[in-house]
């Protein structure tokens, strides 16, 4: 089976998009057009209109709280079957640029689930059971005086990535150099193996966000950020599995090392041997 070899990266800076066409191994200094359209051996992506009849549904809510991102902790979809992640904490006021969590209670992270296509949704609480409780610096709250995350360990391999119930979240501790692990699910997410040590792979550290592409039922693709040599967030990469997740190897960087930050890496394929990555970046002037 032949893997791709190529990762096209697209970097979002404050509130301005632009796009990067060459491949990472490029040394191309074009500029960006973003009108242009790429193309892949067997593959184009254009722009395309947004559709006009969106309905916009409050998924979770409670007066007084936080709760927010679910791109950090990972979506799936099974049809109509909708499940993601998010942060859970108490609001306050913190100004126009914070996060404004109160950093003096407690921070719990938890699921959210829709079987209608993302009219409705409920909570789970996997932290009951001890997965995915929030630790270290990912926390901006406190932690929860009760949840204690299970111990991790390696995981022995063979999962099968292609089950059709499948899928995976990795997390970081640290958003500078992780420590990071991983759980992965047969059953929508209802149940939970894990968690399991992502390896560091020869960087300062893992800071992981769930983005991840299956290539087969022992192959998967997985972009991760490196903490940078300074021990700063952050420089994105690519990294594989060929054993069922039991050895996971450094493919590629996305990107040379910024000056500033390039985080949460966002994938799609373009071809059989093409990657598209959205990277949110920010430069060292502030």
């Amino acid at each position: 089976m032949k893997l791709p070899n190529k990762i096209f990266s697209l970097p979002l800076m404050c509130a301005m998009i632009f796009c990067c066409s060459a491949p990472t191994n490029s040394a191309a200094d074009e500029k960006p057009d973003p009108d242009k359209v790429f193309e892949g051996k067997d593959s184009k992506v254009e722009q395309v209109e947004v559709e006009k009849n969106v309905q916009n549904v409050v998924a979770k809510y409670d007066k007084g709280r936080f709760a927010a991102w679910p791109a950090t902790h990972g979506v799936w979809i099974w049809g109509n079957e909708i499940l993601t992640g998010f942060s859970y904490g108490y609001h306050k006021d913190l100004g126009p640029l914070r996060h404004n969590i109160d950093r003096d209670k407690p921070e719990t992270h938890h699921l959210l689930r829709s079987l209608d296509g993302g009219l409705t949704w409920t909570v789970e609480n996997p932290n009951e059971k001890g997965i995915m409780v929030g630790s270290g610096q990912t926390l901006h709250g406190k932690p929860h005086p009760v949840y204690k995350e299970k111990e991790w360990t390696d995981c022995p391999g063979g999962i099968n990535f292609t089950h059709p119930d499948f899928c995976m979240t990795i997390r970081m501790t640290n958003h500078h150099v992780g420590p990071s692990r991983f759980y992965y699910s047969y059953d929508r997410g209802h149940n939970w193996e894990g968690p399991f040590r992502f390896p560091q792979l020869d960087t300062p550290g893992i800071a992981a966000r769930t983005d991840y592409i299956v290539e087969g039922p022992s192959t998967c693709s997985i972009f991760l950020t490196a903490g940078k040599p300074d021990g700063q967030e952050g420089r994105p990469l690519c990294a594989r599995t060929t054993d069922g997740g039991k050895t996971w190897n450094f493919v590629g960087w996305i990107g040379p090392e910024p000056k500033g930050y390039a985080i949460m890496p966002t994938t799609v394929r373009l071809g059989p041997d093409e990657f598209f990555t959205a990277i949110r970046c920010k430069d060292d002037t502030g």
